[in-house]
């Protein structure tokens, strides 16, 4: 298969599930990330559960645009 058809048949499967900030998080934890067909869905999960635990508040800021005024 080739990669621009493993690309657009992933944006259908997720098309509808999340939003354009969630999906933009995802791909930026995972960048540069290599996964086998059988590991994506753990290991997708996992890696973002890590990012979240590694950088408390960094993607709620990068992507919702939260910001905390003090």
């Amino acid at each position: 298969m080739v990669i621009n058809e493993m690309y657009e048949q992933t944006v259908e499967q997720l098309r509808g599930r999340f939003d354009a900030r969630e999906l933009r998080m995802v791909l930026d934890v995972m960048n540069g990330v290599f996964l086998e067909p059988h590991t994506v869905e753990t290991a997708v999960v996992a890696d973002i559960a890590d990012s979240f635990q590694l950088y408390p508040g960094v993607y709620d800021i990068k992507f919702c645009k939260v910001y905390i005024r003090r």
